[in-house]
């Protein structure tokens, strides 16, 4: 399989990535508890506990499908990094940063201005990013 056939997988509500789309968005303020995580010194004393308690506190709790109910995935921004656009709740039409894969958490996007963002002011500036990187 292609790099780009992998990147158009498809996805499915509730699928374990995605959550229930008709349910609001859990969030109004940037997210990260970490305070289920294992402590690091665990990997020196039993390597396999600690990962197994890493993956446990993955499955159900920073992963999981219902925190991110109400969005959608619209930008890979690499390494399992996304942007998601925010469909049903208070923060529908806002764009969230998922940076769970780098353990920051979930965080709303701002502009420059410090403004929540929302899709089409986004998109016009990654639009114009890209027109000026082809001239």
């Amino acid at each position: 399989m292609d790099g780009t056939a992998q990147l158009l997988k498809e996805w499915h509500e509730n699928d374990g990535f995605v959550g229930v789309l008709s349910e609001p968005f859990p969030l109004r303020d940037a997210w990260n508890d970490l305070s289920g995580m294992p402590p690091e010194e665990l990997l020196d004393s039993d390597e396999d506990e600690y990962f197994r308690r890493v993956d446990a506190f993955d499955e159900k709790t920073y992963w999981h499908s219902s925190r991110m109910n109400g969005a959608i995935p619209i930008c890979h921004i690499g390494c399992a990094l996304r942007i998601w656009l925010v469909v049903t709740g208070d923060e529908a039409g806002h764009l969230w940063r998922d940076g769970r894969a780098d353990r920051t958490g979930l965080s709303p996007l701002t502009s420059q201005t410090g403004w929540r963002t929302t899709f089409s002011p986004w998109y016009d500036e990654w639009l114009q990013g890209a027109i000026r990187m082809l001239r």
